[in-house]
């Protein structure tokens, strides 16, 4: 079991080394990384502190959506609490997931604000031996403005003006050695903004799970695009020594521009900064083969299908 407090609140916090005022978890930009594991049984008691009600949404838990469970349909008024329960199945599959609040008409401003933060859940790729040696890296993606000493509400700020922050951090720097291998958990956690993430001086990244389901087979990519609210889990290897940059690369998000900037793609921004250095390892690319068997639906029965409606 994981009995834990979240309490949603606006305070002063520490947001790339400033006090900042923002709407946190527990103080934290982002949120507290909650752990767990198949067959666990988690409890969050939230603990509302705001001026506006709020609830509780664990993106792509494979749960009850009823009473106490990952319900979107509660609303906890101000300064009241609520105790969520969610039985995480023996078969839901290890991997990255997130929390945020998903109550109607609050959702995007709250998550901007900062109510957001990560789930994992071990197994699966864990447990193969191949990258139990592998160093991993939590990397919690965020997008928001931060003006005057707060961020600003999402009415009032622009594609050009907001920045994406690493655990908290604008450009922090990620140490590895040449040549070694390091698994990274990437989460997106954003309400608006697509990311496409892309390694310096012809570097690939290696996909292992998207979403928290582990691939049939490992997929290279150049660019790594993460849709709002997705995760993605790779293997990246240390370049030759010295610093680089890991690039969020231009990206129209809108047909035509940004409605938000007033045209053109999201501007081209440092992540965060790979320094490479100490003694260069020579690590064997571990996988091979078949890693996961993911059940397709394509050949499956519909049970029912959605009709087709026009605007009027």
């Amino acid at each position: 079991m994981l009995d834990t407090t979240l309490r949603a609140s606006v305070g002063r916090v520490l947001i790339n080394h400033r006090r900042v005022t923002a709407t946190t978890y527990d103080g934290s930009f982002p949120g507290p990384t909650l752990v767990i594991c198949a067959g666990d049984h988690l409890v969050v008691h939230l603990q509302n502190d705001l001026s506006e009600p709020t609830n509780l949404h664990t993106h792509g838990f494979h749960v009850s959506p009823e009473a106490n469970h990952d319900n979107v349909f509660l609303k906890i008024d101000p300064h009241q609490s609520f105790t969520y329960e969610y039985d995480i199945p023996g078969d839901m599959t290890a991997g990255s997931y997130w929390y945020h609040p998903h109550l109607n008409m609050y959702v995007e401003r709250q998550i901007f604000a900062g109510l957001a933060g990560a789930i994992v859940e071990e197994g699966g790729l864990d447990t193969l031996p191949a990258l139990r040696k592998i160093s991993q890296r939590w990397i919690v993606i965020r997008n928001t403005e931060v003006r005057s000493g707060r961020i600003v509400p999402i009415a009032d700020a622009s594609e050009s003006g907001s920045r994406l922050y690493v655990n908290g951090v604008i450009d922090p720097t990620a140490k590895i050695h040449p040549g070694q291998l390091q698994r990274w958990r990437i989460f997106n956690a954003n309400a608006d903004r697509i990311v496409v993430l892309r390694l310096p001086r012809g570097q690939r990244f290696t996909l292992l799970a998207e979403d928290g389901h582990t691939l049939a087979r490992t997929r290279s990519v150049r660019d790594l695009l993460i849709a709002p609210g997705s995760r993605r889990d790779v293997l990246v290897r240390g370049g030759r020594p010295g610093n680089s940059p890991v690039k969020a690369i231009p990206f129209a998000q809108f047909p035509g521009g940004q409605k938000a900037s007033g045209g053109g793609p999201v501007p081209d921004e440092t992540v965060l900064t790979l320094h490479s250095s100490g003694s260069s390892q020579h690590a064997v690319f571990p996988m091979r083969g078949v890693l996961s068997h993911p059940l397709g639906l394509r050949r499956k029965r519909i049970d029912r299908s959605a009709r087709s409606c026009s605007a009027r």
